[in-house]
Order: structure tokens, then C-alpha cells, then sequence
């Protein structure tokens, strides 16, 4: 009995130095260097489920101004040897699913020859795409029923899908943020991602993307932004900074009906337009208690984009003439 109780504690702390690790690892892309890239990170071609053969599908996203595209069939990669030059990332990856895990996998920069069995524990497979120097992110839990469990058991996969356009007009399953909401409110702080899903339907192409921020357009410096949330997600609108000062978060967006912030349990606040149509800016006063905070502007259109949460530290709810008062009484500690 010894033994099982110190096993579980030692599970435990792993898995909250790992969501802490992550935690960490997580930047606010507007306050990055480097340049916007449109992505689409979930796109099949008739090499599984997808329309048109990955050539046209590729000329297709870059035709609507689109930078970098993961195509992601099911079970099989493509030679996309040829698609890519200093102004175009074309990157393979996989949709996949075990028969362990009701969770469907999408993952991103996986080599040519990447195999599994259908058995496979699903964490097994995240640790083997890792491994390979992929990365894994859920695709549309709402869509595979998927619960907060679920989620909760697996570790090391860097994402969520919030917006799946396929799954939204297929079957009104297309929005997952209560299950991201889920998990920052449990300390799992994940960014997310909004994608296409491109399946028979040509009409659903450039309905979700990410707007990804990198100092080079590379593969290397791609995924590292995915991994530390260097991003935001949308399906229409445009959002110009985010940023925390003085105690606020603050948002520049395009032209919006609605801006909501969130943050921990029932922490938030909506902002509608008051003498106007339209809105393009925010301010909401932060709590001491608010660990995170993330945005989501909606559009006239009903399109939305989603910041990746912000993590929050003591020092950004405190007034300024707090920060200076601080700021003297660590002088004469010093002295």
C-alpha cells in the first residue's frame, strides 16, 4: 500500500512539473519579434479523405494567401518534396487515432516513414511522434465526445483544436472551447488552434487558420512557435495586439460585435459596442485571483479568433504606484 501511495504521488508531481514546464514554455506573440504567417495545420488531400491531390490542395491555401500548410492525411504522409522555397513551408504530418483512446491525433512535422498500429496506447503514440520531432495536437474534441478526462490522462501533446470548420458545418460540433476552458481552469495552460479539416467539401478551405509568429520561415522556427503558443486562431477577424500593463488586458482587433475576455472559473467580461456598430478595442481590469487570461473577438459575420492564454504574474495587477512602492522598498533592503 507503501508503495502504490508513493507511486501515485510520484505520478502526480511529474505531471505538474510537466503542465508547469509547458506553462513556462508559453509567450505572447505580440510581445515577440519577428513577422505574421498564415497556417493551416489540418488539411487532407484525396491521399485519404481530402477533394483534390495535394498539389492542387497546396496551390488552393496558397492562392488565399496562406505561408505554410501541414498536409495531415489519415495514416499516411505525402512526398512533398518540391512545394516549399523562402516564402512557402509546405510540412507533412498525420491525423491519427488508436483503438485505446477516443481522441483523434493531429500530428505535425512527422518523417515520411511514420507507422503505427491501431492498438497502440495512445500516450505511447504521443511520446513516439515526439521522439521522430513531431508535435500532437487534439483535433476536435467536441466533434469525438471527448471529456475532460480523456484529456487529462495524456501529457506532452502542445495543443487543442477550438475551431473545426468541417465538423462546425457538418454536424454544429465545431467549437471546443468549454473543453479548453477545462483545461486552463485544471493548469493544463495550452494554446489552440482553428483549422480547416478539409475533407470532400472544396467550400471548406481557409475557414480556420492560425496566424503564427516567427523570426524565419522555417520548419524549425514554425514549430517552435506552435510549441510556446507564439500564435492566435480565427476564422475572420484580426487581432492587433494583446497585452498586459498597469493592471489591464488590453485588445486592438478589426471591427468586432462582441470581445470576451476569460480567465479562471467564472472570471471574465464581455465588452459589446455601446454608440457604435462595432468595436475594435478592449480594456477589462484584472483580479488578483485571474492566473490567465485569453481573448476572443466575434466579427459581424459571427467569425471568430481566439488569443492563446497569457499567464499572469503578481507584478501585472499591480498599480504602478504600487510597482514603485515595491520598487523603493527593495532599494532600502538592499541598502
Amino acid at each position: 500500500m507503501n508503495y502504490l501511495i508513493r507511486f501515485c504521488i510520484s505520478f502526480l508531481c511529474l505531471a505538474s512539473l510537466s503542465i508547469y514546464a509547458h506553462a513556462q514554455g508559453l509567450f505572447n506573440p505580440f510581445e515577440q519579434a519577428g513577422s505574421w504567417h498564415k497556417a493551416a495545420l489540418h488539411v487532407h488531400t484525396t491521399t485519404s479523405v481530402g477533394d483534390v491531390n495535394v498539389a492542387e490542395s497546396i496551390a488552393r491555401y496558397k492562392s488565399k494567401g496562406f505561408e505554410v500548410v501541414f498536409v495531415t492525411d489519415k495514416t499516411k504522409t505525402n512526398d512533398l518534396s518540391g512545394f516549399s522555397n523562402e516564402k512557402f513551408l509546405a510540412i507533412n504530418g498525420l491525423e491519427l487515432s488508436t483503438t485505446t483512446s477516443p481522441c483523434h491525433f493531429l500530428c505535425l512535422n512527422t518523417p515520411r516513414d511514420l507507422k503505427f498500429v491501431n492498438d497502440i496506447p495512445a500516450q505511447q503514440l504521443i511520446n513516439e511522434v515526439k521522439r521522430s520531432g513531431g508535435e500532437v495536437i487534439i483535433a476536435h474534441p467536441y466533434w469525438n465526445n471527448i471529456t475532460l478526462q480523456n484529456l487529462l490522462e495524456l501529457q506532452d501533446y502542445i495543443g487543442i483544436e477550438v475551431y473545426n470548420a468541417v465538423c462546425d458545418n457538418g454536424t454544429a460540433r465545431g467549437y471546443s472551447d468549454v473543453h479548453w476552458d477545462q483545461l486552463l481552469n485544471k493548469g493544463r495552460y495550452l494554446p489552440a488552434i482553428a483549422v480547416d479539416d478539409t475533407h470532400k467539401d472544396g467550400r471548406i478551405v481557409a475557414l480556420g487558420w492560425i496566424l503564427i509568429k516567427t523570426k524565419e520561415l522555417t520548419v524549425e522556427a514554425v514549430m517552435n512557435s506552435l510549441r510556446s503558443g507564439s500564435y492566435y486562431a480565427s476564422s475572420g477577424p484580426i487581432i492587433e495586439n494583446l497585452k498586459i500593463e498597469n493592471g489591464f488586458v488590453n485588445i486592438k482587433c478589426s471591427s468586432a460585435v462582441q470581445i470576451n475576455f476569460f480567465a479562471a472559473a467564472h472570471l471574465g467580461r464581455v465588452f459589446r459596442p455601446k454608440d457604435s456598430n462595432s468595436l475594435t478595442q478592449a480594456q477589462w481590469k484584472l483580479s488578483s485571483n485571474c492566473r490567465f487570461v485569453r481573448a476572443e473577438v466575434i466579427d459581424a459575420q459571427g467569425r471568430h479568433a481566439w488569443s492563446n492564454p497569457v499567464l499572469i504574474k503578481s507584478t501585472d495587477i499591480q498599480s504602478d504606484k504600487l510597482k514603485k512602492r515595491n520598487r523603493g522598498n527593495n532599494v532600502k533592503q538592499n541598502k
